[in-house]
């Protein structure tokens, strides 16, 4: 799962993973991407989500993904700094 509101970037790396030989599936919004994520038997190996989302910030998505799969592998992108060590903390 790729989830960027940029469709210029999401398109590009949807593209290189295919490309690379993975199964992508890109949402342009943390609330489509969540809708997906949570139906039942519905399955990502990795999830790759841009920290700056409007109306469910990344964090805010990487957060509710893994109080359903504790155990989801992850990237959070972002074209901005960001302190890494509050996410760990809670």
């Amino acid at each position: 799962m790729v989830v960027d509101d940029d469709p210029a970037l999401l398109g590009f790396t949807s593209k290189y993973l295919t490309r690379l030989g993975y199964s992508i599936a890109p949402y342009r919004t943390s609330v489509e991407a969540w809708k997906h994520f949570s139906t039942d038997g519905v399955n990502y190996s990795l999830v790759l989500i841009d920290l700056s989302m409007p109306v469910i910030s990344g964090e805010q998505l990487l957060r509710m993904m893994l109080n359903v799969n504790p155990d989801i592998r992850f990237v959070l992108m972002s074209g901005y700094p960001f302190d890494t060590a509050s996410l760990l903390e809670s």
